[in-house]
């Protein structure tokens, strides 16, 4: 019986050839555009799942006042003080002040000098972040960061600025960013596997700035 059937909608569809190629085609578009559509919303929906206690953590935008819909995110840095002195309730304020488009030079082994360009990826911020955002310790602690001129490094980054190195010979090792700040390595960490908005893949104490 099912054998039949095959063979009639065989048949149908050799008699009618330019009509069974555009509703072939048909179906397997609207099924990729289905599946592409499914597949970027489950991607979007899938950033800082991971966040602990992400119910209770917040971005602190800038607004237009005059359009609301205009969002940057982004704000003047006073505001973190003003929000830390100023506003009840809040437990932890975490500045994430990214750094884009810069030289490193660090001196290897045999005492010379190498330089390395990076877009992006570095971040100046304190030890709170890894309270919401946890990552697992190679080398080194969260609170570090509280202390000026420090840096922890990501997997990614010890690889190319200290291939060979592991995780504990790069402590105390020291990274210059164009070619006059000097950050002292106090960690490394494992690079975050999941999806966010807040993803780097180096930390400098953001005490450092004056």
């Amino acid at each position: 019986m099912f054998r039949n059937y095959i063979k009639i909608a065989s048949r149908n569809l050799w008699k009618n050839k330019l009509i069974s190629v555009i509703n072939i085609l048909s179906l397997a578009i609207g099924i990729s555009a289905v599946a592409v559509i499914y597949l970027s919303v489950q991607h979007e929906l899938s950033f800082d799942k991971h966040a602990l206690h992400k119910e209770r953590v917040f971005r602190v935008v800038w607004s237009d006042i005059e359009d609301r819909d205009f969002n940057i995110p982004g704000v003047e840095s006073p505001l973190i003080e003003i929000v830390e002195d100023e506003i009840t309730g809040i437990e932890k304020v975490i500045p994430l002040f990214e750094w884009y488009d810069f030289e490193v030079h660090i001196l290897n082994k045999e005492g010379n000098e190498n330089t390395f360009y990076k877009e992006e990826g570095v971040v100046l911020t304190n030890s709170d972040y890894f309270s919401i955002y946890p990552h697992h310790w190679l080398s080194g602690n969260p609170e570090s960061l509280n202390t000026p001129n420090k840096i922890v490094l990501s997997e990614r980054d010890l690889k190319l600025f200290f291939p060979g190195s592991d995780a504990e010979e790069v402590l105390g090792k020291t990274i210059i960013y164009e070619d006059e700040i000097s950050f002292e390595v106090r960690g490394v960490v494992e690079e975050m596997a999941e999806n966010s908005d807040f993803k780097f893949t180096s930390f400098i104490s953001f005490n450092s700035i004056p």
